[in-house]
């Protein structure tokens, strides 16, 4: 919440602005003082209230099929690897051939969780009025949702992703594994190794460049990202009306459909290489969270499909 209650960084704001308007000509009544600060935070909030409390169902539906894919995507991890028992259900033990003294369901695992909690921002940010700021964070789920599937595809591809041991080796392999067109050519031999016929591999192909171009414009901030930031467009009269903080728009709309492809092509991907290409089966199939997991992925695309007939 956008708020100054810090006694000690409010007390230090009013004796810089005491300082301050002993020092200026002008009158006092147009110095900033912490009433105005304490004004200004109030407006912000009451925007941001204001776009909690604006129902549009049309986002609604698309965040409340978001919400299924994050529970999906949570159940998921936790079904791979039990973090109190530190044991995992899913890739065997010696999955890398004994070259790594780590368990690799850990690694796939915070790797979901990770989309997981990046999903739950996109999800509240467009909850919350802040369409431009979910879409900056769009391009990181889109990447991320890709890495996974590639890191679990490649075994030593996943190997290789471990073995930095510092921040610049981390960047360096990183792009080794991920820089310059990579996500597009792995995914591809990937989608091949699934047995996609071409008609779906361009199909996939196009969704992956049109989500990385419309999430791409924003992240970057570009000129009409940040004008656009400026207006909230309604979805009752189409009429566009200027913010200056927080505000629900239809824009979010988009927003959240591609957060859905992203999401729905994961999951598909996802479970085709464990039990379809790795031939991997759960070392506990019965057990709850694996249970769980799958009618969770049957539900995401049930509705996926509905939606996507609703698309036209």
């Amino acid at each position: 919440m956008i708020d100054i209650k810090n006694q000690n960084i409010r007390n230090i704001i009013k004796n810089r602005l005491s300082s301050i308007r002993k020092e200026i000509k002008e009158e006092h009544s147009n110095c900033l003082n912490i009433s105005d600060l304490d004004n200004l935070s109030k407006e912000i909030r009451n925007s941001y209230k204001e776009a909690l409390a604006t129902r549009y169902d049309v986002i609604h539906e698309q965040a409340a099929f978001a919400s299924l894919h994050i529970m999906s995507c949570f159940t998921l991890a936790k079904a791979i690897f039990d973090e109190n028992e530190d044991k995992g259900y899913l890739l065997p033990d010696n999955w890398f051939n004994g070259e790594k003294d780590i368990n690799p369901n850990r690694i796939i695992s915070y790797l979901i969780l990770s989309l997981a909690k990046t999903s739950t921002s996109v999800v509240y940010l467009c909850e919350s009025g802040f369409d431009n700021q979910a879409r900056s964070l769009g391009r990181n789920l889109a990447e991320l949702s890709w890495q996974t599937l590639i890191l679990t595809f490649f075994k030593e591809k996943l190997l290789l992703y471990i073995s930095p041991d510092n921040p610049k080796e981390a960047n360096e392999v990183w792009f080794m594994l991920f820089g310059k067109g990579k996500f597009e050519s792995n995914l591809k031999e990937i989608e091949r190794g699934l047995g996609f016929s071409e008609e779906i591999l361009q199909t996939t192909k196009e969704l992956r460049e049109e989500i990385f171009q419309f999430y791409s414009m924003f992240l970057h901030n570009s000129y009409v990202a940040v004008t656009i930031n400026n207006y909230s467009f309604s979805l009752q009269d189409d009429s566009v009306t200027s913010c200056d903080f927080a505000s629900k728009s239809k824009t979010s709309i988009a927003t959240l459909q591609y957060l859905n492809d992203i999401l729905w092509y994961f999951h598909r991907v996802f479970y085709s290489i464990v039990f379809e290409y790795h031939k991997l089966r759960p070392l506990k199939p019965k057990r709850k969270m694996w249970i769980q997991a799958r009618v969770l992925h049957d539900c995401t695309n049930e509705c996926y499909m509905k939606l996507l007939k609703n698309r036209g």
